[in-house]
């Protein structure tokens, strides 16, 4: 991954969480992101997350998770 861009609204874990993860996930391959797990994304927040926001906090991951399979089957 070479570069990541994100454009979203929602609450400050959802936005925290995506800018978190795109850092982490530039220059790494795409096999080692498609290996990460939702708890990994979770993880590099650094806080305790609730199940309530569980989702917020996996909100990004989901959408690059979906991004990488597109970009897989277009090729």
């Amino acid at each position: 991954i070479k570069d990541l861009k994100f454009r979203s609204e929602g609450c400050a874990i959802s936005q925290a969480a995506i800018s978190i993860l795109s850092e982490n996930i530039i220059g790494k391959k795409i096999k080692d992101i498609e290996k990460m797990e939702e708890k990994n994304a979770i993880a590099l927040l650094g806080i305790e997350v609730s199940e309530r926001r569980r989702r917020c906090a996996t909100l990004g991951f989901l959408a690059v998770k979906k991004a990488l399979k597109n970009f897989k089957m277009s090729q």
